[in-house]
C-alpha cells in the first residue's frame, strides 16, 4: 500500500539515511539507525489519534529497547518511599521493573508492578498483577497530587501507547505534577490479559467471505468468542471480577501504593465511566476529574448508541451539505454514499490493510458493511472524518488508497486493544441493564443501517446474543445510576462524537455539584487530541476553581472536509542545524504547519488524508535524483526529470511526479558541488497550483545551505 500522507517523514529519513551513506557523508551507521527509529515513532503518532480513543504503539517492537531504560528511574517519584506504607489496601510492589515501551527522550518514567486481589470480594482467592508507570513531573516544585491517566476502551492498552502520545497528552501535565499511567486489570501487560486472537481471526474470516448472509456472519463472531472464552476460563479468569468497580479499588490500591494522598483522574471516552464510579466508590481520594467524551453509568448505551451513530453521520452529511467548497466537488453525498454501499454489495473490492508499525498485510474484501464501518470509525476523529468525502469519491472511481489508509489504521489498533476486557465490562455493566424492548425503541427506522448495526457486538440485539455466551455476570444495581458528589469536574465534549454525544456529559454534569461542560461544535470523540481540549484538561487540573478560557473551543465551529490551500499562508523563519547530516538550512515556512523530520519536514497535516508537506534540507548535488527516486519510491509516485524552471529568482532543476490517486511531488534543487539547497514539495493536484504560489516560491528564493 502507498499512503503518502503518513510515509513521507519515514521516506525523508529512509532516503537521507540511505543516500547519505552512499555519499560518505559525516554519518555513521549507528547514528542513521537511531534517527530511522526515533522519526518513525513521530509519525505513527499521529496515526495513533485517528481512531479517537484507541490510539497507536507497538508493544512488541519497543520492548527490545527497554533493557537500556533501568537507569531512567528517577528518585523524584515517591515509588521508591512507598514500600514501607501501612496502608491496608496497599498491594505489593515491585519496583524497578523493566519498562515494556521505549522511555521517551527527556522523560523519567519508573515501571512497577501493583499486585491486588482479583476477586474484589474475597481476597484470599488469589492476586493478579498491575503494570503501572509513574512519570516524573518536569517542574521545579510539583504539585502534590499526580494525574491519573484511564484509558478508554474498555480494554485498551495505556502503556504500549505512551510514547507515542507522551508530547501532546503527558508533557502538558507533568509540567504542574507526576502523571500515573497504568494498564487496568485485564489489559496489556497485566496479568492476566483478556486477549482475543480467536475473535480477531473470527473477523478476518468475515472479511474473506462477503456473501455470508447476517446468520452465518453471527455465527462466525459467536465461535470466535467462544473460543476465547473457553481458553480463558480454562487459564482461570474468573469474567466477573474484571468491572469498573474493581478497577476503581485498583486504582485506590496503586495511589495507596505510590504513597500519595489524593489524586487528580483524566478519563478518555470508558475511562471517563471508571473515573466516575471512582468518584463514587472513593470519593476520598479524587481532588478532581477530567472526563473527555463521557459515558456514565445511567446511560443505556447498548440502546441508545444506535441513534448516536446515525445521528453523528446525519450532521457529518449536514455539515458537507452547508460547506460551498464540500457539495462542489462533493454533491448529493448522502445518496452517493448508499447507491457505493450497495454496489459494493454488489460488487466487492480487494483492499489490503498494513500494520502501519510492523509491515504485515492483509487482504480485506471491501462491501457495503465494510464501507459502512469505516465511515462511522472515521466519525470517532476529529482529524478523519473531513476526509470520507474523498474516501467515497475515490472508491466510485476504483481507487483504494483511501480505504487501504483507514483499514490499515484500524488494523494497526487492533494489536492495542484486549477484546476479552472489552466483552466482560460492557457485559457485566452495560449489556446487563438493557432490554430488547429498549433496544428496540431506540433502534433506527432507516433500513440502510440494518445490517451493519446487525453484527455490532455491543449495540443492538446482537449483543444480548454475545453476552449470553460471554456469561461475565451481572453488575449491581448501582451500576444503573447516576453519579453525585461534590468534586470538581470538567466535562470535554464533541458535537460530531458517534458514541459518546455532548448529552450524555451535560446530564451526567447536572447531577453534580461543581461541574462545567465545555463543547467542541467541530471535533468529535476524544477531543484532548487537540491543542485546546488538552489545554483545557491541564489548566483545570492546576487550579479547578478558577475560571477556564474556552474560547479556543468554539473558534473552529464546522470540520474542513476538503484540504484546499489558504489564501493567505503566514510565513516564519526558520535556522535549522540537522547534525546528523552536517548542514544548517535557513529559510521560511507555513507558520502553522507542524515541524517534523529535525524540522527538515513540514506537514500541514489537516486531517488523515492530507498528504500536503514541504521539505527543504541541503545535499549531495551529486545524489538529488536518487533522493527524488527513493522519496518517490516511499509514497508511491514515479518521478521523472522534467528540465529546469525559474523560480524565487533563480534556476533550478526540476524531478516532478503523480501519483494515480493525484498526488504531486516537485523536487527542485539548485546546480553545484558538494551541498545544495533541495527542496520538495507534496501536495494534492487540486491545490498544487496554489501551494506552488504561497508556499514553494517563497522557500526557494528565501532558502541557504551550508555546510558545519
Amino acid at each position: 500500500m502507498h499512503s503518502p500522507f503518513r510515509a513521507i517523514a519515514s521516506a525523508v529519513v529512509l532516503a537521507l539515511v540511505t543516500v547519505g551513506c552512499t555519499a560518505a557523508l559525516d554519518v555513521t551507521s549507528e547514528d542513521a539507525t537511531d534517527d530511522t527509529t526515533g522519526d518513525d515513532t513521530s509519525t505513527t503518532d499521529d496515526t495513533s489519534d485517528t481512531s479517537g480513543d484507541d490510539t497507536t504503539g507497538d508493544e512488541t517492537s519497543t520492548t527490545d529497547d527497554t533493557s537500556t531504560t533501568d537507569d531512567t528511574n528517577t528518585d523524584d517519584t515517591n515509588t521508591d518511599d512507598t514500600s514501607t506504607t501501612d496502608d491496608t489496601n496497599t498491594g505489593e510492589v515491585t519496583a524497578g521493573v523493566e519498562c515494556g515501551f521505549d522511555i521517551p527522550d527527556d522523560a523519567e518514567i519508573e515501571c512497577v508492578t501493583v499486585e491486588v486481589p482479583e476477586d474484589r470480594d474475597d481476597p484470599t482467592e488469589g492476586t493478579i498483577e498491575l503494570a503501572v508507570a509513574v512519570l516524573s513531573s518536569t517542574a521545579d516544585d510539583p504539585a502534590p497530587t499526580p494525574t491519573i491517566y484511564l484509558e478508554g476502551g474498555p480494554g485498551g492498552h495505556a502503556l504500549a501507547t505512551l510514547p507515542f502520545v507522551y508530547e501532546d497528552r503527558y508533557a502538558p501535565l507533568l509540567e504542574q505534577s507526576d502523571v500515573i499511567v497504568f494498564d487496568q486489570r485485564g489489559v496489556g501487560e497485566s496479568a492476566p490479559a483478556l486477549e482475543c486472537p480467536e475473535a480477531d481471526d473470527a473477523f478476518d474470516q468475515l472479511a474473506e467471505q462477503p456473501d455470508l448472509g447476517i446468520d452465518d456472519q453471527k455465527q462466525v463472531v459467536l465461535d470466535g468468542y467462544r473460543a476465547c472464552r473457553d481458553r480463558l476460563a480454562e487459564a482461570g479468569v474468573a469474567f466477573d471480577s474484571y468491572n469498573s468497580v474493581a478497577s476503581a479499588a485498583d486504582i485506590d490500591d496503586i495511589r495507596a501504593a505510590l504513597g500519595y494522598e489524593q489524586l487528580d483522574l483524566f478519563g478518555i471516552s470508558y475511562g471517563t465511566r471508571l473515573a466516575l464510579t471512582t468518584m463514587r466508590e472513593h470519593p476520598e481520594i479524587v481532588r478532581s476529574a477530567v472526563l473527555d467524551s463521557t459515558l456514565p453509568p445511567e446511560v443505556d448505551a447498548t440502546a441508545e448508541t444506535q441513534l448516536s451513530l446515525v445521528g453523528s453521520y446525519e450532521r457529518f452529511i449536514a455539515a458537507c451539505d452547508a460547506d460551498s467548497a464540500c457539495t462542489e466537488r462533493f454533491p448529493d453525498l448522502d445518496q452517493r454514499v448508499r447507491d457505493l454501499a450497495a454496489a459494493l454489495d454488489d460488487e466487492p473490492v480487494r483492499a489490503e490493510a498494513t500494520d502501519l508499525l510492523t509491515g504485515d498485510t492483509k487482504d480485506v474484501l471491501v462491501d457495503g458493511d465494510v464501507l459502512v464501518g469505516t465511515i462511522i470509525g472515521a466519525l470517532y476523529d476529529p482529524t478523519a472524518f473531513g476526509d470520507l468525502p474523498e474516501l467515497v469519491a475515490d472508491l466510485e472511481d476504483g481507487n483504494t488508497d483511501a480505504i487501504d489508509t483507514f483499514l490499515s489504521i484500524e488494523a494497526t489498533n487492533e494489536a492495542f486493544f484486549s477484546v476479552g476486557m472489552f466483552l466482560t465490562v460492557a457485559c457485566h455493566e452495560e449489556v446487563a441493564f438493557a432490554t430488547p424492548d429498549s433496544v428496540a425503541a431506540s433502534s433506527p427506522t432507516d433500513p440502510f443501517w440494518n445490517d451493519y448495526l446487525a453484527v455490532s457486538e455491543n449495540v443492538g440485539t446482537f449483543a444480548f446474543e454475545v453476552c449470553d455466551l460471554w456469561n461475565a455476570g451481572s453488575a449491581p444495581a448501582v451500576e444503573d445510576e447516576p453519579v453525585t458528589g461534590d468534586i470538581p469536574t470538567l466535562f470535554l465534549a464533541g458535537d460530531f462524537d458517534p458514541v459518546t454525544p455532548p448529552q450524555w456529559a451535560e446530564s451526567a454534569a447536572e447531577l453534580l455539584d461543581d461541574a462545567q461542560v465545555v463543547r467542541f461544535p467541530a471535533l468529535a470523540h476524544g477531543v484532548t487530541s487537540e491543542p485546546c481540549g488538552m489545554g483545557l484538561a491541564a489548566a483545570f487540573i492546576a487550579d479547578p476553581s478558577a475560571p477556564l478560557d474556552i474560547s479556543c473551543a468554539t473558534e473552529t465551529i464546522a470540520p474542513a472536509f476538503v484540504a484546499v490551500a489558504d489564501t493567505d499562508i503566514e510565513l516564519v523563519a526558520f535556522d535549522e542545524q540537522v547534525a546528523e547530516f552536517g548542514v544548517a538550512v535557513r529559510g521560511v515556512r507555513p507558520a502553522d504547519w507542524t515541524p517534523d523530520v529535525t524540522g527538515i519536514q513540514v506537514s500541514r497535516l489537516d486531517g488523515v488524508l492530507d498528504e500536503t508537506a514541504i521539505i527543504q534540507l541541503g545535499f549531495d548535488a551529486r545524489l538529488v535524483d536518487t533522493l527524488a527516486t527513493l522519496i518517490g519510491d516511499e509514497i508511491g509516485i514515479e518521478v521523472a526529470d522534467d528540465g529546469t524552471v525559474e523560480r524565487g529568482g533563480r534556476t533550478w532543476n526540476l524531478i516532478s511526479g503523480r501519483s494515480t490517486s493525484g498526488v504531486t511531488i516537485d523536487v527542485l534543487s539548485l546546480d553545484g558541488e558538494g551541498t545544495v539547497p533541495v527542496v520538495m514539495l507534496v501536495a494534492n493536484e487540486l491545490e498544487r497550483g496554489r501551494l506552488l504560489e504561497l508556499v514553494l516560491e517563497p522557500a526557494l528564493a528565501a532558502i541557504e545551505v551550508e555546510d558545519v
